[in-house]
């Protein structure tokens, strides 16, 4: 699976660049009222940044960014 994932025949992986990390401390900073942590505000940027409009997740921050589908409903 490691090998699958990081030869990008599974996925592609996106790396930060400052700009994604100034973006992401932003949002870190606006949405401080949302308790997200950065980790959290990294997702929301890129998955905005990259016009995804679903995410599989079980973190219920990811329900609250407005901007994705979470899959699986729970």
């Amino acid at each position: 699976m490691g090998e699958a994932f990081f030869s990008g025949t599974l996925t592609q992986i996106y790396y930060l660049t400052q700009a994604d990390i100034q973006v992401i401390w932003q949002n870190f900073r606006q949405f401080a009222d949302k308790q997200w942590s950065f980790t959290d505000c990294s997702s929301k940027t890129i998955l905005e940044k990259l016009n995804c409009k679903e995410a599989f997740a079980f973190d219920h921050h990811f329900r609250q960014f407005g901007s994705v589908t979470v899959v699986p409903i729970l």
